[in-house]
């Protein structure tokens, strides 16, 4: 069974520290908490070092629910991380840009290094500090906790808010003494992360931000003959390149059970469908229409239907194959590169299409 670890964020309200233990003690009929890392300015430490360990205030709460060691263990676990300024020495308050980014990462390092080291289970008392000191240990909680670390906001009633004279209630049927404990949802990604160099916050950060880019859906997509507009990047694609990526579009569009074909059902209806993508990617006629009108007579006019298919295989498998390359080559937005893709049906047969919406699209011309 794994230990738990109390991870808290506070300033001038140490308060929290002792209102959020009584209700925890009261919960589960002991003090649970074998370690309590408190991450705080040199302000907050003196007032913990006035009430808490200098003081009576944890012999006092100990003694209202009768737990007489409860001041040994708290002194014993206690851990006071003092946060620096950017020339690294003891920080009073917070003050500059600066200051708040230093926090930040300072915040990410107390709890990836606790996560890493002791396996604990982990809860997160944001309720102190300033406003960004909660935000730091929230997201630093998201990087690193799993899903049975748990982030705590504790809340006194308004008339002992900043009360150096209050402590926890002793007389818990009075309703100025109530306490609550919010449990606030949050998404737990260490396991997700597992493997990953955590060392850099920044880097990390960036990382898992890419990864939920790259499963947002787009935006919206322009088609205007072989230019496309994709989340206001527009690409130009050759004509063979533009005919595919017309022709999906189209699909997508027109088909409400799947927008994505097989290779052979695009070879029956290349005479249609890929005819009509082509046409569109002309904004006249001209002899590139010309041609490929030829091309349908030809093959309409042949009596040898496997060299048919062939061609129009050979043709089609060339167009995909040059508009794979338009995208390696013209679009930098790897979401907008991963447009294109294909899928596996249950019979194992390839299929290719666009992981867009049809909602998202407007074809201009």
């Amino acid at each position: 069974m794994k230990n738990n670890t109390l991870i808290v964020s506070t300033g001038d309200t140490p308060q929290i520290i002792t209102e959020f233990l009584f209700e925890s003690i009261r919960k589960h009929k002991k003090n649970i908490y074998n370690k309590i890392i408190v991450i705080t300015t040199t302000q907050g430490k003196d007032l913990i070092d006035e009430y808490l360990l200098k003081g009576n205030i944890i012999e006092n709460l100990g003694s209202f629910f009768e737990i007489d060691d409860l001041y040994e263990d708290f002194s014993k676990t206690l851990d006071i991380i003092l946060l620096k300024d950017v020339q690294g020495s003891d920080l009073a308050d917070l003050r500059t840009n600066e200051d708040a980014h230093s926090e930040f990462l300072q915040y990410f390092k107390v709890v990836q290094s606790e996560k890493i080291n002791s396996k604990n289970n982990v809860t997160f008392l944001i309720s102190g500090g300033r406003k960004s000191s909660s935000i730091a240990l929230s997201q630093a909680a998201m990087l690193y906790g799993e899903s049975e670390d748990q982030i705590v906001h504790v809340l006194a009633h308004s008339s002992k808010w900043n009360n150096k004279e209050w402590w926890f209630p002793d007389d818990i049927t009075d309703e100025t003494q109530s306490i609550t404990v919010f449990n606030l949802p949050f998404i737990g990604l260490g396991g997700f992360i597992k493997g990953v160099d955590l060392s850099n916050p920044n880097n990390l950060t960036k990382m898992i931000q890419d990864k939920i880019d790259m499963v947002t859906p787009l935006s919206d997509i322009i088609v205007n003959h072989t230019k496309f507009s994709i989340e206001g990047a527009i690409y130009n694609f050759q004509p063979k390149a533009a005919t595919i990526f017309r022709y999906f579009i189209n699909n997508t569009i027109s088909n409400n059970s799947s927008s994505h074909v097989s290779h052979n059902a695009m070879i029956d209806d290349f005479d249609d469908g890929i005819a009509e993508a082509y046409y569109a990617c002309f904004e006249r006629k001209n002899s590139y229409i010309e041609k490929f009108e030829q091309r349908i007579q030809d093959y309409k006019n042949m009596q040898n239907k496997m060299q048919i298919r062939d061609e129009k295989d050979q043709w089609l498998r060339e167009a995909r194959s040059i508009l794979k390359k338009e995208i390696v080559s013209k679009v930098n937005d790897i979401r907008h590169a991963k447009l294109l893709e294909f899928v596996i049906n249950p019979a194992g047969e390839k299929l290719f299409g666009l992981n867009l919406e049809s909602t998202k699209i407007k074809i201009s011309n």
